[in-house]
């Protein structure tokens, strides 16, 4: 995920199991100031819009994409790093929202059944409109309201937390999620 700042896009995450996370070059804070198709002349993408920067970093899979980047931790800020990428198909099964059932032994040691909620990151299919964290989350937690007891916990994952910028909204969503409103399901 990039975000704009100061001119530049910078990295702030890495899709779990895209190519730039499995390659292990880019790191968050990075910034890049230019992009390339393959062997091509780099293109300068400092004060370009996001979309248009990440517009040329996507592409078929198999082709190359190479990226001039400061990295986040160089001290001069004339160094550059050239991270040459080759292009996969992001799996998003690996962020989608999922559900486990956890059977534990309450205080009298009588089992109990949780379910445990895991939300790696944020999507949406903007294309076809038919997979998006909302809709998904409701489908798995009325699935756990039918199969366990009205506790359930959620597992956000280092995307989807930072996508909470103030705390108090994770335990205004918790608490909906809890038996004191599963009225709202």
């Amino acid at each position: 995920m990039l975000r704009s700042e100061d001119g530049y896009a910078k990295i702030e995450s890495l899709v779990p199991g895209g190519p730039a996370q499995v390659d292990g070059r880019l790191k968050v804070g990075d910034r890049i100031s230019a992009v390339a198709q393959g062997p091509t002349d780099y293109v300068d993408v400092r004060e370009m819009r996001l979309d248009k920067v990440v517009e040329m970093i996507r592409g078929k899979k198999g082709t190359h994409v190479r990226l001039l980047v400061i990295p986040s931790d160089a001290t001069d800020p004339s160094h550059r790093k050239n991270v040459e990428l080759v292009r996969d198909e992001i799996k998003l099964k690996d962020q989608e929202a999922r559900a486990d059932i956890i059977i534990r032994k309450d205080e009298n040691g009588d089992p109990i059944k949780l379910g445990w909620l895991t939300l790696p990151s944020f999507y949406a299919d903007m294309d076809k409109h038919q997979k998006s964290t909302t809709r998904d989350v409701l489908a798995l937690l009325k699935r756990l309201k039918k199969e366990t007891s009205p506790v359930w916990l959620l597992i956000c994952g280092e995307m989807a937390a930072a996508r909470w910028r103030r705390p108090f909204r994770s335990r205004v969503i918790f608490e909906i999620w809890t038996n004191r409103s599963d009225e709202r399901l």
